[in-house]
């Protein structure tokens, strides 16, 4: 039985499982540059009654409703409501997310600089360190100027520059409707 180590004529080189002569110079190795996070993550601020809270946002052009990560809702005692029936949400693979759509948020205000919106969140357990998603429908309502891997973000199209402010999002919006006055079945009215 022979071992394994090689005589001076065989001197090789075992790089991956794979012999290499030793006189033959290896390709040199070319630095690929250090790719950083470019999900879009964006700092926000978060209003919940007279409180602040700073949270991450992801701009999740794959989601299709607002959510809310289920410990930071805890985290910040963020009140909810219960959903008479819930539903199912899948996760980006299909699978459905265990825990999620049983409760939802009240409208809170969410502000990035002085950019304001009022959103309604799903509250769903996520992935640590996002505390919200933001779906495609939210990033084509607020189209974003800037490049995603920082914080130079900015929501400066006219559309949000005129209807996205503090003053917008403290409205409260009510129409009156006349036909309710002569409605048999409408009830008290508090």
């Amino acid at each position: 039985m022979r071992s394994f180590a090689p005589t001076p004529s065989e001197a090789r080189e075992l790089i991956c499982g794979v012999a290499k002569r030793k006189e033959e110079k290896p390709y040199p190795r070319q630095k690929k540059p250090r790719q950083e996070n470019t999900r879009p993550v964006i700092d926000m601020i978060l209003h919940n009654g007279q409180s602040r809270h700073r949270v991450r946002a992801l701009l999740d052009t794959g989601c299709s409703i607002n959510l809310m990560n289920q410990q930071t809702a805890d985290k910040l005692g963020i009140p909810r409501k219960k959903h008479e029936r819930t539903r199912a949400i899948e996760s980006f693979t299909g699978t459905i997310v265990r825990g999620a759509s049983q409760y939802y948020t009240e409208p809170l205000r969410l502000q990035h600089r002085r950019h304001f919106s009022k959103e309604v969140f799903e509250i769903s357990p996520m992935e640590e360190n996002i505390d919200l998603f933001l779906p495609f429908s939210w990033v084509e309502q607020h189209p974003p100027q800037g490049t995603w891997s920082t914080e130079e973000i900015r929501f400066n199209s006219p559309e949000c520059l005129r209807k996205c402010t503090r003053y917008e999002t403290n409205n409260f919006s009510l129409s009156w409707d006349d036909s309710v006055l002569t409605d048999p079945t409408a009830l008290v009215l508090g």
